[in-house]
């Protein structure tokens, strides 16, 4: 008998060879470890056979391998459902996600954003414009008393006595509406809207209302503004008090100042453009 060993890895046992009746040759015994394809009955299995037998070195690595595999997943698995790992992982994606809605913002939304507030701040401007015009033949009268009992017929006499010292032909038909605007309070006199049915009535009591400083000098008549624009002169007029501007007006709605160094006139038409004269 003879004991023979492959590299290590394989070690089978073989007998010499008798001669049987018939004169053919047997082995007395074979290794169980031997390859299948060496067994009469493995003849038919073929390839299939070996390359599931783990005998062979390169199917014992494919089990290993294989092995391997399916336990590192399985602990994989189970390390992933622990709540320490699961938290982390969970800061970990909002810190990614995080990082990705920033940068979606600022590559499509902030853009969006800037486009709306400019057509929002043009839609502004546009719309105070009409509401401006349609005040075009308007005017306010400021500081006129009021009589608790007044109505809209005395409120109308008592504009006619002061515009016709401005303005000697006109007559109560160029006048369209004449009302008091505001809440009543016994401490303040409301303003008195006056529409004139003609914009060169209306432009005529404006070029003259200088003359009020000698006959009436707490009674002011001023455009009929809108908000904004009411805003904006006022903000203006304070300048003028604190000496930062040489002086300011309005003129068919449009806020006007003179600058006291360049001497030169602006329109002003938003309140950013005040800020200059602050400093």
């Amino acid at each position: 008998m003879v004991r023979t060993t492959l590299e290590g890895v394989f070690t089978f046992e073989t007998s010499t060879p008798q001669r049987n009746p018939q004169g053919s040759e047997a082995c007395t015994s074979k290794s169980l470890n031997a390859p299948p394809s060496q067994h009469p009955d493995s003849a038919t299995s073929g390839q299939d056979d070996t390359e599931h037998d783990i005998s062979y070195p390169s199917s014992l690595f494919n089990f290993i391998n294989e092995a391997s595999q399916d336990v590192l997943t399985s602990k994989l698995t189970s390390a992933l459902m622990l709540p320490q790992l699961q938290d982390k992982f969970k800061q970990a994606f909002m810190l990614v996600a995080k990082d990705v809605v920033e940068a979606v913002l600022r590559e499509y939304i902030e853009p969006m954003q800037k486009e709306i507030k400019e057509l929002r701040t043009e839609l502004r401007m546009k719309t105070d414009e009409l509401e401006q015009y349609s005040r075009r033949n308007s005017l306010r009268i400021s500081g006129l008393p009021e009589d608790i009992h007044e109505e809209g017929r005395d409120t109308e006499n008592i504009a006619m006595e002061v515009l016709r010292g401005l303005h000697q032909t006109l007559s109560p038909s160029d006048i369209d509406r004449c009302h008091r605007v505001g809440r009543k309070s016994k401490d303040k006199h409301r303003d008195i809207i006056i529409k004139f049915v003609n914009y060169n009535d209306r432009n005529k009591v404006i070029i003259n209302r200088r003359k009020l400083r000698d006959t009436r000098c707490n009674v002011y008549i001023n455009e009929d503004l809108t908000r904004h624009r009411s805003r904006l002169y006022k903000l203006a007029r304070e300048l003028k008090k604190q000496g930062r501007i040489e002086s300011t007006w309005t003129r068919d709605g449009r806020v006007n100042i003179l600058e006291q160094i360049e001497g030169r006139t602006r329109v002003i038409h938003d309140e950013s453009e005040l800020d200059q004269y602050r400093r």
